[in-house]
């Protein structure tokens, strides 16, 4: 990238930065210690306020978290935030669905109004296909009509 658009986008963000009450001490560090790369993408998604659930189911572990905060919350995880969330990933008690869900239904998400193309669909079959009898069903039928994949 070209060095002028850099120090502009770093001039953007530090002007944001003044501008927001920081939530802690710990998010606070975070930002000053987080790369350059990170700022950047944190600055796309401020910009579009819209994503799709694709793109974040595309990441796993660590790298999903720091994704999901950054496109839904418009900003890096504080430690306690990671490590909840990571402790209940690894676990199983959450899948990344619900921590998507958690995220834009939290105060802060609320307040952010991250449009996450895709979401509703994902939740639709869901909450389908968790419904006893007609998940079993639509499972046994969309398992019926997937094509075999040549060896």
């Amino acid at each position: 990238m070209n060095h002028q658009i850099i120090t502009e986008i770093q001039k953007n963000i530090k002007k944001e930065v003044k501008r927001r009450k920081p939530v802690s001490q710990i998010e606070l560090l975070g930002a000053q210690h987080h790369n350059i790369n990170s700022n950047i993408t944190q600055e796309c998604h401020k910009a579009r306020s819209e994503i799709n659930i694709r793109e974040l189911l595309h990441f796993d572990d660590k790298e999903f978290i720091i994704n999901a905060y950054e496109s839904i919350l418009n900003r890096y995880p504080d430690k306690d935030g990671l490590d909840y969330y990571l402790y209940k990933l690894r676990e199983r008690k959450l899948d990344k669905v619900n921590v998507i869900i958690k995220l834009r239904y939290s105060k802060e998400g609320l307040v952010n109004k991250t449009r996450i193309k895709g979401f509703f669909r994902v939740l639709a079959n869901r909450t389908i296909y968790s419904i006893p009898i007609i998940g079993l069903h639509l499972k046994k039928a969309r398992n019926k009509h997937k094509p075999l994949k040549n060896k």
